[in-house]
């Protein structure tokens, strides 16, 4: 089955997220980044979860050089919320996942918060 999660890039992004209304989940990772491959499952089983109400996206930090320095201070994997004119970086958990750092559990509960925010 196709991934559900837009490959995002500089031509592309600002369309696609900034001007869209529907929320955003962009995760900024790496092809060498074992967290990062361990995230990309977890991406997938969220975007088929909330397909309807949120869009995913992946930039690759080792393609989109110029585009990943305007978001990504400390490194990868690195998670951004979009919304309308908001901008959100998630923490990193206080118990990490060791395949992905963030588990399915902590994104869909903070998925499911913003989603009620919103509402």
């Amino acid at each position: 089955m196709k991934s559900k999660v837009k490959k995002l890039f500089l031509s592309n992004f600002n369309l696609s997220v900034k001007e869209s209304d529907k929320p955003w989940l962009v995760k900024f990772t790496s092809d060498t980044c074992a967290l990062c491959i361990g995230l990309e499952p977890v991406f997938d089983q969220l975007a088929l979860a909330f397909q309807d109400r949120i869009n995913f996206g992946n930039v690759n930090v080792r393609v989109e050089k110029r585009l990943s320095k305007a978001f990504i201070k400390d490194g990868v994997p690195t998670i951004f919320y979009f919304h309308r004119n908001s901008i959100r970086e998630l923490e990193w958990p206080s118990d990490p996942n060791p395949d992905s750092g963030y588990s399915f559990e902590d994104l869909s509960e903070y998925l499911l918060r913003k989603i009620k925010e919103n509402e």
